[in-house]
């Protein structure tokens, strides 16, 4: 369970996202928005940014314990945090203001990377397939990079548009693709000999 200073003062942080940018924001202002002193905040956070980190991470929690559970539908799951993230508009572009610009973006592909690697676990244990460790982390990235891409876009174009649309799609050929890929890799796995993969080999 969180600490309750840590639920007021992550509170108080997206109060004041709302209407400055996050580069804006000090400990100071914070510690009084709470009413307690610099050495209680440092207890618990090293920084504003690491409040920030645990900001994103004890939202987002909530969103998918609403929606039902990220483990329900990923793609669900998916679409709820670039809902969310679009009706609170204003405090995550403050987020991604021009000294944290990547903070958010680093947030946001890890919640994407998150909720693919638990679909692809959950094929290869179906498909009877498991992949070995770095064969997993290939195809976690190939699949994770146009997510994080679009997500990037909207960002940028200060999220003037519903990506839903474009996200349901994407899904939709990721999981359409996800069998034949892990099928793939698990038969090339099998063909590398002991000492390598057959690029490898050849070298």
């Amino acid at each position: 369970m969180s600490d309750s200073t840590e639920l007021a003062l992550a509170k108080a942080l997206g109060e004041k996202m709302m209407t400055k940018p996050l580069s804006k924001i000090t400990v100071t202002e914070l510690t009084e928005a709470v009413g307690i002193n610099r050495q209680t905040f440092y207890y618990h956070f090293k920084d504003v940014e690491s409040l920030t980190y645990w900001f994103f991470d004890n939202t987002l929690k909530e969103v998918f314990k609403r929606g039902g559970g990220e483990e329900q539908d990923w793609a669900k799951s998916l679409l709820m945090v670039f809902s969310f993230v679009m009706t609170n508009k204003d405090l995550f572009l403050n987020a991604v203001s021009s000294d944290n610009h990547d903070m958010f973006e680093y947030y946001l592909k890890r919640v994407i990377s998150s909720l693919l690697e638990g679909v692809i676990k959950k094929r290869e244990e179906e498909l009877n397939c498991k992949l070995n460790p770095q064969d997993e982390t290939d195809l976690l990235d190939f699949f994770t990079y146009p997510f994080e891409l679009e997500a990037r876009e909207w960002i940028k174009h200060g999220m003037t548009y519903d990506p839903s649309p474009k996200i349901s799609k994407m899904a939709m050929l990721f999981e359409a693709d996800l069998d034949i890929n892990i099928k793939v890799l698990f038969a090339n796995s099998k063909k590398a000999p002991s000492g390598g993969t057959p690029n490898e080999q050849k070298q």
